[in-house]
């Protein structure tokens, strides 16, 4: 139980900080390019680019 606890909370985690990276991403492209492109980031392999390296950060971190 305290395992699945555990990878529960990494995955949270990794989930939250990808969501963060995407919106930095978000306002960015915003900021610079406008609504069209910056609408791409929420599409396509972006947010599996976060969200996996969200979770390897997670597992190097918060597995000690």
């Amino acid at each position: 139980m305290k395992r699945l606890k555990a990878v529960c909370v990494i995955v949270f985690a990794a989930s939250a900080m990808s969501f963060v990276v995407l919106l930095l991403a978000f306002l960015a492209v915003l900021a610079v390019s406008g609504l069209a492109a910056a609408d791409k980031v929420w599409t396509g392999i972006y947010p599996v680019i976060a969200w996996l390296m969200a979770l390897l950060v997670c597992i190097r971190f918060m597995t000690r």
